[in-house]
């Protein structure tokens, strides 16, 4: 991707850098926002954002189209952490949780 949009080494690091700047940014209120919604439902819509950037991180013609995909990337991904938390800790009972399975 590197060679084909010829972007430096420099440049690489924006776009690395604009996935992780957003997906901070948003880590906490789409943790809030599952909260409010529900864990199953935000992380639906994480896996459908998701979905659609892998596809269009593809489909970028030029530079700055791939740093709006990946700082959109970023957003949508965020929250993903605090929601499979919750959804893992009321999934498990809390005797099983950190345990090795061998007495159940």
């Amino acid at each position: 991707m590197q060679k084909a949009l010829h972007i430096g080494p420099i440049a690489w690091g924006w776009v690395t850098g604009v996935f992780t700047m957003s997906y901070a940014a948003f880590e906490i209120p789409s943790g809030a926002l599952g909260d409010r919604l529900g864990p199953r439902r935000v992380l639906t819509r994480i896996v459908l954002w998701w979905s659609l950037f892998t596809s269009l991180t593809g489909l970028v013609s030029n530079y700055y189209l791939l740093l709006l995909t990946r700082f959109c990337f970023g957003i949508g991904e965020a929250g993903a952490f605090p929601n499979v938390g919750v959804a893992i800790s009321r999934w498990f009972p809390l005797k099983k949780r950190a345990s090795d399975g061998a007495s159940a």
